[in-house]
């Protein structure tokens, strides 16, 4: 047991005569507690004791669970209410003949985001289902009616409130946006609604580009984010005609799969018609379109003129209403020269506005770069590649001084380089960089020394925290959570178990003394359940007895636990006498006060009931699927895909993997639900067949679940896949779907499946694939490394290039210097 300091449960302090108190005593051994649901036993258990706070007798429902309750009973009524009110199209139409204008639409929106989508976006994984299903139900309604209507004003918004609740379909992205196209050819060109309208189609472009890309998810302004032109081009290679065309216009929007991007492509031919007429487009609003239209014009290959393509590509959006579709076809077919000339021309109006755009992005891109190479820097833990970005950092911006600026843009970057400096014990360069944050004319903030001790205990230096706090707290500078509960993990972290629980006394004291003067200006926090649980969860490695005093003393003090204080009860039940039925208590406790399982819950449970079947026979392992299943049923929890992703995991990595009617138990269990098979689980069962003795039948296995092409499945999954068939002594159909991702614009990038597929090859003679399988990995390789200098350096020590280099397969000439001396100076293995 690691040093704790002496008296680590004495009374937390505090100037306030109703905080609750811990008694000191002595603290036990650690493997001679009671189990480790004791706070439950002692607190929400004790029928005696009024003074308890949690309990399944003595706690009333909470007032937060049970307004929790009357919101989503509002919110479904709400739902109920809107979807009632939504007009057909007829109606829509005579009322906007009538008024010129939408607004029971706009008016149902409003309540929609006001009432319903707050509560939609507080709910975690797995809740509100009926809610959800009613919104997407409402949304879709609105969303036809727009469409079927002919109304604008609204794509952008609907396609935001879609995001919202998870509904990423393009296919309706597609029909908003055809539908603001026939709007803007029927309507008079020369008038201030047609320009409003024209702008609301760019940026509705803009919004497309943006959706499921989470370096998007904090940024509410509308702007195109979209791949590079090379990606584009490669995506379309060894691919000719239209099946070219079609995947490299679908590839722009590579966040999806290109399956589920190429319901984009109607829109985006019938846009690019617009944009080239002139009687509709401006040319400042084409020149705003530029990263776009750059993009396109990278997909067009050589016989675009051909308008037999549009012939089959304009047929896919079958929903929208066929004689407007048909006057859109007519359209662009009409127009489809003006916009390949636009594409094509070398001095257009968008291709000078690029132009200035990639000048303009180009310094805070090369600063994004650093931050990027910076952490695989420091993950790797070498300090000279550490020290040679910060050098190229200080070269770039000694060369263009503006580069300043954009630096005081990036606080997180400067704060990545203070905690990278703390934690390698290099405070001389830490001294640098606070002197080129006041080049920038940049302050510390409160999260730079967080960083600062944040790094500093990853380095055990804790002297220099201390000093630290000391420093901040005569300062007078106002603290905030995150730094309290840095320094609270310190304390722990230190062994020092009295610090840590005097600190959270001084902070709750802190709290209740500024709330009593009513003073204003006061910078006092309020302590949250994450102080809470820094000291919980690490008190439990070392005081045992001190960590549940502290949950203790937080739930009288009203900081409500929330899922991760639960989920370590969880591990500490299951090593208790009596962990069955402590685990029940948890689970119910959880649902009492309304708290949510996530992903980590039911992984413990899993790893721990799962975990003791080995060698038992299939009957036990299904029991023990059933146990799982059942607590979790009886408490009112509901098994979600990733939830069952883990035990298929946790069954398949049983010896043999597993018994198969454990398997099939989840399965069955699984389908029961309405959950379909993720190509996570297909991957756990592909990979479970594969360490079978003999090999079990994986392209069965395909089948049954219907992945018979690459856009049907992950990345992952379809890596294995190749892995499988090579070691299954098949190269033809292993090389194959190598071929078929590359094409895809996807190619394999895992090592050990790209070993496989090297071996078999080699085995087999074909000596020309294994080749091209060496090149096109080479070629990916270096073109991701153009923003990623600092790779894993194990990355080019893999088996994989040791194999290439003793049969003569590396490509010489396309190897830097340093990889060229790396491979030269190696014996044949």
């Amino acid at each position: 047991m690691a040093a704790r300091c002496p008296a680590a449960c004495v009374r937390l302090s505090s100037t306030s005569s109703d905080a609750a108190p811990l008694v000191d005593s002595p603290s036990p051994p650690l493997h001679s507690h009671p189990p480790a649901v004791a706070l439950f036993n002692e607190i929400v258990n004790r029928r005696t004791d009024p003074v308890a706070t949690l309990g399944h007798d003595l706690l009333p429902r909470p007032p937060s669970v049970a307004a929790a309750t009357m919101a989503v009973g509002k919110a479904e009524t709400t739902l109920i209410e809107l979807i009632s009110t939504v007009p057909s199209a007829k109606q829509q139409r005579v009322q906007e003949a009538a008024r010129g204008s939408m607004p029971g639409i706009a008016d149902g929106l409003s309540r929609f985001e006001k009432e319903v989508q707050p509560l939609l976006r507080q709910a975690r994984p797995g809740d509100h289902r009926h809610l959800f299903s009613l919104a997407r139900r409402y949304l879709n309604s609105v969303r036809n009616n727009v469409v079927d209507a002919g109304v604008t004003g609204h794509s952008i918004r609907l396609s935001k409130l879609g995001n919202s609740i998870g509904d990423w379909r393009l296919d309706t992205r597609n029909e908003l946006v055809l539908n603001l196209c026939h709007i803007m050819l029927t309507s008079n060109p020369s008038t201030q609604a047609n320009q409003d309208l024209a702008k609301e189609l760019v940026d509705m472009w803009k919004h497309i580009s943006q959706c499921r890309r989470p370096s998007q998810t904090r940024h509410p302004e509308l702007q195109f984010t979209l791949p590079s032109a090379e990606y584009i081009i490669s995506d379309a290679d060894n691919k000719s005609g239209i099946k070219a065309f079609n995947i490299a216009l679908a590839s722009i929007f590579n966040q999806h799969t290109i399956d589920e991007a190429r319901s984009l492509v109607p829109g985006l031919l019938v846009t690019l018609a617009v944009w080239s007429d002139p009687r509709l487009t401006s040319m400042p609003l084409q020149a705003e379109t530029a990263t776009l239209l750059n993009m396109v014009a990278a997909a067009l290959p050589h016989d675009v003129g051909r308008k037999d393509y549009l012939d089959v590509l304009l047929e896919q959006p079958k929903r929208f209403p066929p004689s407007r579709r048909r006057e859109l076809h007519e359209y662009t077919e009409a127009h489809w020269p003006a916009a390949v000339q636009m594409l094509c021309i070398p001095h257009s109006t968008w291709r000078t506005a690029l132009s200035k755009q990639a000048n303009s992005r180009r310094q805070s891109s090369d600063l994004a770069v650093f931050h990027k190479q910076l952490r695989a820097a420091y993950k790797s833990g070498s300090k000279g590649a550490v020290m040679s970005i910060w050098n190229e950092v200080k070269v770039r911006i000694a060369a263009q001084p503006d580069l300043l600026d954009q630096l005081a843009g990036l606080p997180d970057f400067v704060d990545y380089w203070i905690f990278v400096w703390c934690a390698m014990r290099m405070r001389f360069m830490l001294q640098e960089t606070l002197d080129m944050m006041a080049q920038a004319k940049m302050q510390p903030t409160i999260r730079s020394y967080t960083a600062m001790m944040h790094g500093w205990k990853a380095c055990k230096d804790f002297k220099r925290i201390l000093a630290l706090w000391t420093q901040l707290v005569d300062s007078g500078i106002r603290l905030d959570v995150a730094i309290w509960t840095e320094r609270i993990s310190c304390l722990v972290a230190m062994g020092c178990a009295q610090e840590a629980l005097q600190a959270l006394g001084e902070m709750q004291a802190q709290w209740k003394k500024a709330v009593e003067s009513n003073d204003a200006s006061h910078a006092a926090v309020k302590p949250s359940i994450e102080v809470v649980n820094a000291a919980f969860m690490g008190l439990l490695r070392i005081d045992y007895q001190a960590a549940h005093k502290v949950l203790a003393w937080a739930v009288l003090e009203g900081i409500e636990p929330n899922v991760r204080t639960y989920n370590a009860l969880l591990r500490e039940a299951f090593g208790g006498h009596d962990a069955t039925e402590a685990v029940r208590n948890i689970f119910g406790a959880m649902q009492q006060r309304g708290v949510s399982p996530d992903g980590a819950t039911f992984t413990i449970c899993l790893e721990e009931i799962l975990g003791t079947m080995h060698n038992r026979p299939a009957a036990e392992q299904v029991e023990a699927v059933r146990q799982v299943l059942d607590d979790m049923h009886k408490v009112g929890l509901r098994a979600n895909g990733e939830t069952y992703g883990k035990m298929l995991y946790a069954v398949a990595s049983l010896p043999g993997g597993g018994a198969d009617e454990a398997v099939a138990a989840v399965q069955k269990h699984m389908h029961e639900s309405g959950i379909e098979a993720t190509p996570h689980m297909v991957t756990i069962l592909l990979e479970r067949a594969m360490a079978r003795n003999p090999p079990g039948d994986f392209e069965g296995l395909l089948q049954r679940h219907g992945l018979n092409n690459v856009a049907k499945g992950d990345q992952t999954l379809w890596e294995r896949v190749m892995s499988a068939r090579a070691n299954s002594s098949r190269p033809e159909a292993a090389m194959a779907l190598f071929n078929e991702l590359a094409y895809a614009g996807r190619p394999v990038t895992s090592l050990p499946c790209l070993a496989d597929l090297l071996v078999v090859l080699l085995q087999t003679k074909r000596v020309e694939d294994a080749q091209r399988v060496v090149d096109v990995v080479v070629s990916h390789k270096l073109e991701k490394q153009a923003d990623d200098a600092w790779g894993v350096p194990r990355y080019w020590r893999h088996h994989f290039w040791h194999l290439a280099r003793r049969n003569g397969l590396l490509p010489w000439h396309k190897l830097s210097r340093e990889l060229q001396d790396y491979f030269g100076g190696l014996e044949d293995m």
